[in-house]
């Protein structure tokens, strides 16, 4: 019987930690300085771990405490393969965005059975009203991309040895975002990209992000902790306050 009740534990403590993954990242709330054409601001970003899933929210504001401009909620479902494997499937995101204090709303939800996404919107604007679709990519290197840093991490794409690697970045903000970035379309949620090591700078690893043929720089510390992200083609910035 005592055997009986070892093995029964046993097996009750293998299926629990099914659902628990272990990532190389922990919960954290950060405080980034943002800044791109328009001016200077403030944004706070709170990442959480809960069993499968990993869950952002990031507020955009003019000050530190100050109303929001924006706000993005996303979610993406993990599956630890093994140690040096993780998938990463962006499950649903909300964005909302304020333009001259109108509110404009999307949501965008993964449709497993229907393999595709679908994207909810409401605004002010009759264009950006109603329900589109899309084909999910053909890749198991998806991130949103207000959780980009993160993504990459755990995908496994911050090596040393520069050699390109593809993946795919889901618009999170869509289709808002195309009224803030150059040559981004309204038409396309998911753009191709890829990754490599750039060089060492300062005290930072510098990994070169290319989407749509614009470079991105982002700067790991030796730890591979995210510190910031320079975006020159649309001037922006983002640099970790802590």
């Amino acid at each position: 019987m005592k055997v009986l009740s070892i093995l029964i534990v046993s097996i009750l403590f293998a299926a629990c930690s099914l659902f628990v993954v272990e990532t190389p990242l922990v919960n954290f709330v950060k405080t980034y300085a943002y800044t791109d054409t328009s001016g200077s601001f403030y944004k706070k970003k709170v990442l959480k771990f809960v069993k499968d899933e990993m869950v952002s929210r990031v507020v955009l504001s003019a000050t530190e405490k100050g109303k929001a401009l924006e706000k993005t909620t996303a979610v993406s479902k993990l599956k630890v393969i093994d140690s040096n494997t993780t998938i990463v499937l962006p499950k649903v995101a909300e964005h909302k965005v304020w333009f001259n204090e109108k509110l404009y709303y999307s949501k965008i939800e993964a449709d497993t059975k229907e393999k595709n996404y679908k994207v909810y919107l409401k605004s002010p604007e009759k264009k950006w009203n109603g329900v589109k679709e899309y084909k999910v990519p053909k890749s198991k290197k998806i991130c949103w991309f207000s959780q980009l840093p993160e993504c990459l991490k755990l995908l496994g794409l911050l090596d040393y040895n520069r050699q390109k690697k593809e993946f795919y970045v889901a618009w999170d903000s869509f289709p808002y975002h195309t009224e803030q970035l150059l040559g981004i379309s309204d038409k396309e949620l998911f753009s191709r990209a890829t990754i490599n090591f750039d060089s060492d700078y300062d005290q930072f690893k510098r990994f070169e992000v290319i989407i749509n043929d614009s470079s991105l720089f982002y700067f790991y510390d030796a730890k591979k902790e995210f510190k910031r992200y320079f975006w020159i083609s649309q001037g922006i910035s983002l640099i970790d306050k802590d």
